[in-house]
């Protein structure tokens, strides 16, 4: 017979094991955030701004990395937080990938880019498009006012907003949205930020579609004044 005192032993033992188990795990989700991260540097000298971009479900395109290639051109040091790849996800559109998981990822790279000798810790800025936006939005649920977000300013294309917590935080955010989006309808959006607190603005553009700055379903117009609006967000809010 197994007396009570082994009993609980073992209970404590399975416990730490799990602990152990779970740090491990976030260990190597960690390793192989940084791994994929791509990052980029300008060819001056730092320290930089830094700006974390999120990509959609596809994961990290030619479009995107046409993306980064002009940021750094910019001056920014550029990373992806590339949740497809890190993960081994190799088709997150159809999987249970949530806001939430990708939420967790942005934080944990946002931390080892603020962490990096040639970047300016206040210094840092994402992009998110789509389900990448809707994990920055997440990201911004539970960070108070008076907390350190895991960035500086924040833009989202045509983020998927169904299901999002509002958010109460500083960092000021811009959403550029399809008003023909059936994907990830804009009306989702402006009812999270009615129910949210903080520096927000939507701009809209009201005959796009989901994905009108990509080479699948090019919108030149939406696409060039959305980008346009970013640099100007990204320029007045990263020192």
């Amino acid at each position: 017979m197994i007396g009570p005192r082994l009993t609980r032993g073992v209970a404590v033992l399975a416990a730490v094991l799990g602990l152990v188990g779970c740090a491990l795990d976030e260990t190597s989700g960690q390793r192989a955030l940084e791994s994929h991260s791509r990052i980029q540097r300008p060819q001056t000298s730092g320290p930089f701004a830094a700006i974390l971009l999120v990509p959609g479900c596809r994961g990290v395109t030619p479009a995107r990395l046409q993306t980064a290639t002009e940021l750094v051109s910019r001056g920014y040091l550029v990373a992806f937080v590339d949740y497809v790849a890190a993960h081994g996800r190799a088709g997150p559109c159809a999987s249970e990938v949530s806001a939430g998981d990708i939420a967790r990822d942005i934080r944990a790279l946002s931390a080892h880019v603020r962490s990096l000798a040639d970047v300016r810790a206040s210094a840092i800025g994402v992009i998110g498009w789509s389900l990448g936006g809707a994990g920055v939005l997440a990201s911004l649920v539970g960070v108070e006012f008076d907390r350190q977000p895991p960035f500086d300013a924040a833009v989202v294309f045509y983020p998927v907003c169904r299901g999002l917590l509002p958010w109460k935080t500083s960092v000021p955010t811009l959403l550029l949205l399809a008003g023909q989006d059936q994907m990830a309808p804009p009306a989702d959006c402006e009812d999270v930020v009615l129910r949210s607190a903080g520096r927000v603005r939507i701009q809209t553009y009201v005959d796009a579609r989901h994905g009108f700055d990509t080479p699948d379903d090019l919108q030149p117009e939406a696409a060039r004044e959305a980008w346009s609006e970013t640099l100007l967000h990204l320029q007045a809010r990263l020192p």
